[in-house]
C-alpha cells in the first residue's frame, strides 16, 4: 500500500473507534462513579498544564464557555478545583487543581496502569515492543495534530 495523505486519513479513521471501545471506553469505568468524562479529561488538563481561565478551559475543548462553566462548578463542588483571582489581572479568574485532585489522579492512574498491565499480558514479547515502539511514535508525532477548527483551512 502507497503512504498517502487519504491512506493515512483512512487509517486514522478507521482506528479511532478502536482506541475507544478497546482503551477509552474501559478506562472511563474508573472514574465514572464520581466524574462524567468531560469532567476528569478537564482536571487532567488542569492537572497538565496549570490553571487556566474559562476562556482557556473551553477553548482546549472547543465547547461553549457556558459548558465549561457547568463542568467547572461541580469540580469546585467536589473541591477537586478552585477558583482563584490572577496575581496580575484581578479581572481574571484562573481555575486550578487541589491537592484533592492530585490525589484522585494518581489513584485513577494506578488504577489504569494496573489495568493496562493485566490486558498487556495477553500479548506476547514480540508483540508488546513492537506495541512499545508504536506508542513512542505516536507519543512524540500526536501532539503536533490538532483536528479542531480546520473547516477555514480546507476551504
Amino acid at each position: 500500500m502507497r503512504l498517502t495523505e487519504e491512506s493515512m486519513a483512512e487509517g486514522l479513521f478507521h482506528i479511532i473507534p478502536i482506541l475507544h471501545d478497546r482503551l477509552i471506553k474501559p478506562f472511563e469505568g474508573t472514574f465514572r462513579e464520581e466524574l462524567s468524562p468531560m469532567q476528569f479529561y478537564t482536571l487532567a488538563a488542569l492537572c497538565r498544564n496549570g490553571s487556566m481561565t474559562m476562556t482557556e478551559l473551553a477553548g482546549h475543548f472547543g465547547i461553549p464557555k457556558q459548558q465549561m462553566t457547568k463542568i467547572v462548578n461541580h469540580l469546585v463542588e467536589m473541591k477537586v478545583a478552585a477558583r482563584n483571582a490572577d496575581s496580575t489581572d484581578r479581572r481574571l479568574v484562573k481555575i486550578c487543581v487541589t491537592g484533592r485532585a492530585r490525589e484522585y489522579i494518581v489513584k485513577y492512574q494506578q488504577e489504569v496502569s494496573r489495568q493496562i498491565g493485566v490486558t498487556l499480558r495477553k500479548l506476547d514479547s514480540e508483540e508488546r515492543q513492537e506495541l512499545f515502539h508504536a506508542l513512542h511514535s505516536i507519543y512524540r508525532i500526536l501532539p503536533r495534530l490538532s483536528f479542531q477548527n480546520q473547516e477555514n483551512e480546507t476551504r
